[in-house]
């Protein structure tokens, strides 16, 4: 994010046993509001797979500002 060679961030996710989309929403939320809170505004978007829980990781990130 602080790289000035890049213009946006696209995430990928595939809902795993491991990373539960939960998890992955509010590290992804928590991480794009520390940069804003610098200053750092770039246009975060995120791109999960997978069923109901996916849909509400990503009514999450769109209510703190990631497209999902």
């Amino acid at each position: 994010m602080e790289d000035p060679r890049i213009h946006a961030l696209v995430l990928g996710y595939w809902h795993t046993i491991v990373t539960p989309p939960t998890v992955f929403a509010e590290l992804t939320a928590r991480v794009v509001e520390e940069f804003r809170a610098r200053g750092i505004e770039k246009p975060v978007v995120a791109s999960p797979a997978g069923e109901t829980e996916v849909e509400e990781a990503c009514a999450y990130l769109f209510e703190r500002g990631v497209v999902a």
